[in-house]
């Protein structure tokens, strides 16, 4: 689903804590890599980007992206599109995969 992803409480009632802090998180990420690959320090962008995946894992343990009720599923989606266009516009992680 195109668009922006909202505030998880605009998709449901019943909010996960990890899912609000993920949110929250995600909401200075671009602005913050952006900022360090903008002055050329990609050391630093990768760091905001290692600094966020923890957040990002507790979200996947907690959380079901894939929800029945179809308008959380579209907005958690769209908040997934949005962390991966932001990290995947400094590196493809995709390549880092361990292979064998």
């Amino acid at each position: 689903p195109p668009g922006d992803p909202a505030p998880p409480g605009q998709a449901t009632a019943d909010v996960h804590a990890s899912e609000t802090a993920l949110f929250d998180a995600f909401g200075r990420l671009p602005e913050r890599v952006a900022d360090a690959s903008g002055r050329g320090d990609h050391v630093a962008a990768l760091g905001e980007i290692a600094e966020f995946a923890p957040i990002l894992g507790t979200y996947f343990d907690d959380v079901l992206v894939m929800a029945e009720d179809s308008r959380v599923r579209e907005n958690r989606l769209r908040l997934m599109r949005q962390i991966q266009k932001t990290c995947s516009a400094l590196a493809d992680f995709n390549l880092l995969a361990k292979v064998g």
